[in-house]
């Protein structure tokens, strides 16, 4: 059984060459009939560059510029292996993962999310904070539901298939690649449809995230919400309206809830003003929610134009 690890990545050769050095010493270790395949979707790559990544076993493919998901429908068009490993370029897979993955396959499993362990900087700690707090909540969660783990939860961060799954779901859509984010959680939605997700807590991987401030993060979250107007209008179903949120912001009724959203924005901001850093988390949290409400509504009314 042949492991192939895709690796989609774009500009970041600050994070991508610890991440395939690390990647490919697991790979000896752990699970040695293998395979890295690197679509870089950025800048063509330097020489130096390229022959530290030949150096650890990759093979590399230039795109530029497509996206996420058509990086990864190229990558895994290109492999070879019978289970497909999609990973990001800025995880550093932990001791004992690949092995975690493998035994979970050889049990006949089609459908692996590992844990990604997040390392957030930023120049902003309450944002850090909130966001590993978010981060955290969800991953307790994963636990509790390891052998059949809801598609919204999954993630293409340490995402493993089995290529007869990824074939009957057509890949990743590409459509998506529009905008930031929801093209994995899509993507495990159709994976549901044929098999079970299991969350596997020992393939683990670190996360170096940068998230220099809460602009940059709300940004992040106004493109997330975009693209998850675009998976509801793709699958137009109830679990999918209450997943995405966007069911509930069509209308004048979406206005309603947002301008309500709003005036409790506005209060708890002034609260926050006398309390401080108690109310702090709770003042980011709806602002999130008011980034994401707004996007959406805005996006619906582009679509219905």
């Amino acid at each position: 059984m042949k492991l192939s690890v895709v690796i989609p990545t774009c500009n970041r050769d600050n994070l991508l060459p610890d991440t395939v050095r690390i990647l490919s010493e697991r790979l000896q270790k752990e699970w040695p009939e293998s395979e890295i395949i690197i679509v870089n979707d950025g800048e063509s790559m330097n020489e130096d560059n390229r022959k530290f990544y030949i150096k650890y076993h990759a093979s590399i493919i230039e795109k530029g510029h497509r996206g996420p998901s058509y990086s990864r429908n190229t990558g895994a068009e290109a492999s070879s292996g019978s289970v497909l490993l999609f990973l990001d370029d800025d995880i550093d897979v932990l001791p004992g993962a690949i092995a975690s993955l493998f035994n979970q396959f050889t049990d006949g499993t089609k459908a692996v999310v590992g844990r990604i362990i997040h390392k957030i900087e930023s120049d902003d700690d309450d944002v850090r904070q909130f966001i590993l707090g978010k981060e955290n909540h969800m991953d307790e969660i994963r636990k509790t539901s390891k052998n059949n783990l809801p598609f919204e939860y999954g993630r293409s961060a340490m995402l493993a298939v089995t290529r007869d799954i990824f074939l009957k779901i057509k890949g990743f859509d590409e459509k998506l690649d529009e905008y930031y984010a929801w093209e994995d959680i899509e993507f495990c939605y159709r994976v549901e449809n044929q098999t079970t997700i299991k969350y596997e807590h020992k393939a683990a991987g670190n996360h170096k995230w940068h998230v220099p401030s809460l602009a940059a993060y709300l940004s992040r979250c106004e493109d997330s919400a975009k693209s998850s107007v675009q998976v509801y209008l793709t699958h137009d179903n109830p679990r999918i309206a209450t997943i995405t949120g966007v069911g509930k912001m069509r209308g004048i009724s979406g206005y309603f809830r947002y301008f309500r959203r709003l005036i409790f924005y506005c209060f708890l901001s002034v609260c926050a003003l006398f309390l401080g850093r108690k109310l702090k988390q709770k003042v980011i949290h709806q602002k999130v929610i008011l980034t994401k409400m707004k996007s959406i509504i805005n996006t619906l009314n582009v679509k219905n134009a």
